[in-house]
């Protein structure tokens, strides 16, 4: 996309003025009269899922969305005298932070934003603006908008490229071991790494938290929103299911133990009926034995009786 504008010195006076309150919108913009469209296209539907992906995730997960803007593939206009002849493509991908989010806007044009400019610039290159991206462009973004990341990816190459603005001049950033490099103004990581964006798997430039732990476009927010919930779920019901595990184990400890409990009543009875039975045969040999005594008492009276009146007991027939 080409940006209609003209330079009218190589000062950026929008860096020497700071807004009143940054955040708030402003209340009159001049963007609806200015051209927002070339009828170019994106490079390649590579080119066009990557703008994407890039500003949905830095709009949804990146904490700082809310005081920023993210734009990509429109017009940025940064001088009020504009010259038809004068054109340049647009940033593919940039963000603006501390100002009004308004996603209404169709181009940036500084004068009307409190004079700021992108803070961070992404440009996803191709081979035919790869000269362009490295040359023309970013001597712009460090001369004349003082873009303080600026980034190229070439994805023929999957090469990724970065420089820092320090104290007016670009310096290059140097990747960590993972090849990522940090871009000081999102607080971001930025790296490649292969996955599926809208049903496309390929390599993606994505951005990674100071943690290194990867910021996720909607799609993976909602797959992992849904595995949470599943796995929420799963607890759930295991939890469930283990407090009914819980509750049978109980009351088949209670059933123990009542039936525990009630063999020990019945073996106590069964003990005291065999104890009282005890006694009755001990008591009926007790009986048997007084009654044995008693019987051979009267046998021996009886014998005394006859001998004393001259019979013998062994004459007689019992």
């Amino acid at each position: 996309m080409a940006v209609q504008t003209v330079v009218l010195e190589q000062r950026p006076l929008w860096r020497q003025t700071k807004p009143v309150n940054p955040v708030v919108a402003p209340k009159q913009r001049v963007y609806d009269t200015l051209p927002y469209e070339d009828d170019e296209v994106l490079e390649t539907n590579w080119h066009r899922q990557a703008m994407s992906q890039l500003i949905e995730i830095i709009g949804t997960s990146w904490e700082g969305s809310k005081h920023s803007f993210v734009g990509g593939n429109m017009f940025v206009y940064f001088a009020p005298n504009q010259v038809k002849t004068h054109n340049f493509r647009g940033p593919d991908f940039f963000v603006v932070k501390d100002v009004d989010p308004d996603p209404s806007r169709k181009s940036w044009v500084i004068w009307d934003e409190n004079f700021r400019a992108p803070n961070v610039v992404i440009e996803l290159s191709s081979s035919s603006t790869r000269e362009m991206d490295y040359g023309e462009k970013k001597d712009q973004y460090e001369q004349i908008l003082k873009v303080n990341d600026y980034f190229v990816y070439d994805p023929e190459q999957t090469k990724l490229t970065g420089w820092r603005l320090q104290r007016g001049v670009y310096v290059e950033l140097q990747p960590n071991s993972k090849g990522w490099l940090w871009c000081e103004e999102l607080g971001l990581w930025l790296g490649v790494q292969k996955g599926v964006f809208d049903e496309y798997n390929t390599y993606w430039l994505r951005f990674y938290n100071k943690h290194g732990r990867l910021l996720l476009n909607k799609q993976e927010a909602e797959e992992r929103e849904r595995q949470a919930k599943e796995q929420a779920n799963r607890r759930a019901k295991q939890a469930q299911f283990q407090t009914e595990q819980e509750r049978q184990a109980k009351e088949q400890a209670n059933r123990r133990a009542k039936q525990a409990q009630l063999q020990t009543e019945q073996e106590r009875q069964a003990k005291e009926q065999a104890n009282r039975r005890a006694k009755q045969a001990q008591l009926q040999t007790e009986q048997e034995r007084q009654a044995k005594e008693q019987a051979n008492r009267r046998a021996e009276k009886l014998t005394v009786k006859l001998r004393e009146l001259g019979i013998d007991p062994d004459s007689i027939e019992r």
